[in-house]
Order: structure tokens, then sequence, then C-alpha cells
């Protein structure tokens, strides 16, 4: 996320805040700056940081919503809630090629070919470089089939791991 855009999911989702709950102050623009600071670097597009405000004040007695919790809302949307969320993931997982995260996600195939190229064979770092280049491409090609495939396919909560840094990968 840039900054441009945690600066406008931090408006939209503040806005959004201020609008249902009277105890958030009206926006000004270090607020808002503030807002868009924490968002920053964070997965969070403005869509899902309004649909996390918007989750967060469904509960009875919510508290006035704070950018941690829009973090940590959309942390557990399931990787496909959302365009932009599911463009986020498939990125992010196509850089670990033996996690078959965006094969569960979008029910789609891909396999490592083996053995690997003249070269590459035997050495673990260029192999794994190797397929991370092959998914990557591979993912590339087929773009469009993998979004519309992951937006139309109900993920089980145990195959929903959205973030590559909590689990432990070959």
């Amino acid at each position: 996320m840039t900054s441009d855009q945690a600066m406008q999911a931090a408006s939209r989702a503040y806005a959004v805040a201020a609008a249902l709950d009277p105890r958030i102050p009206d926006p000004d623009p270090a607020r808002l700056a503030a807002w868009a600071a924490v968002l920053d670097g964070q997965d969070v597009s403005a869509d899902d940081a309004v649909e996390a405000v918007k989750v967060h004040y469904r509960r009875a007695n919510a508290f006035p919503v704070l950018p941690g919790d829009i973090i940590v809302a959309v942390g557990a949307m399931p990787p496909n809630f959302s365009q932009a969320r599911l463009r986020s993931f498939i990125v992010r997982w196509s850089a670990y090629p033996y996690s078959g995260q965006i094969q569960r996600v979008t029910g789609m195939y891909w396999e490592p070919t083996y053995p690997t190229p003249e070269g590459t064979h035997g050495d673990p770092v260029a192999e794994r470089d190797f397929h991370v280049a092959e998914l990557q491409s591979w993912v590339r090609e087929h773009w469009t089939e993998l979004m519309r495939a992951g937006m139309a396919r109900e993920i089980p909560k145990e195959l929903d791991y959205a973030h590559p840094e909590r689990r432990e990968l070959a």
C-alpha cells in the first residue's frame, strides 16, 4: 500500500466511523494523516477498511474504532473477500512456490517442474529461485482465470492462510 492509498483508506474509513459514532471527532488533516501513517504499508484497501469499520460497529456497545482495529479486522477477512485483497494475496504468495496457497484459494492447479534445469539441479537456492520465477510466470499467464476462480470460490476456514509470514514454509 502506498502513502496515497493509505490516505484514501484512512479518509474513507474515518468518514464512515465519524458518521456512525458521535464520539469520533470531525476529521482534520492531522488526524487523517496519523491514521494514514498507521495504515501505510499494511494490506488494507480503502474498500476493505470501510467494511472493517462497518463490521466493528455492528457489535453492541462498540468502542470508537482505531486504525489498529481496522488492520486486525481486515487481516481476519478471507483472502477473496474483495478483489484488492485477492490480488494482494496472489502476489504475496507467488513468492512461495511450495506452499500451495494460491492453488487452495483458486482451485487452479500448478506444480513445480522436476527435475530442474541443468545448472540449478542439486542447488537448493537455485532450485527455489527457479520455482519462484516459474510460479510467478504462471501467475502472470493465468491472472484473469486466477482472479475469477478465487472470487467465485468459498474458502474453508482451515485453508485461510492469508499471511505467509505467519506460516512455516518449506
